[in-house]
């Protein structure tokens, strides 16, 4: 009567070992970022050519960066301005 009480309880030990194990998550090592080469220097992408500024124009007349009632030559400056702060914030990344 005690072997297969015996038997059965250490099988169930064994199971939840088995669980417990496969539950745990392994170790990540943290000190790669996505952001750095194997030498741990940045990689650095530069910002594509604008290929349709009516597009990003419209982009920014819905974030309200834009007002339709600018003329045509104040959106194509607030664009520049816009294309400019964007390609020194990601400058001033890559350094």
């Amino acid at each position: 009567m005690k072997k297969p009480l015996i038997i059965a309880v250490c099988l169930v030990l064994t199971a939840c070992q088995q669980v417990d194990t496969a539950t745990k998550k392994p170790n990540i090592s943290h000190d790669k970022t996505p952001n750095k080469n194997n030498h741990g220097q940045k990689i650095c992408q530069k910002m594509p050519p604008i290929l349709d500024k009516t597009k990003l124009i419209a982009m920014l007349i819905k974030s309200g960066q834009i007002k339709i009632s600018d003329t045509e030559t104040v959106k194509l400056q607030k664009l520049e301005r816009y294309v400019l702060n964007k390609r020194t914030g990601m400058a001033k990344k890559c350094k």
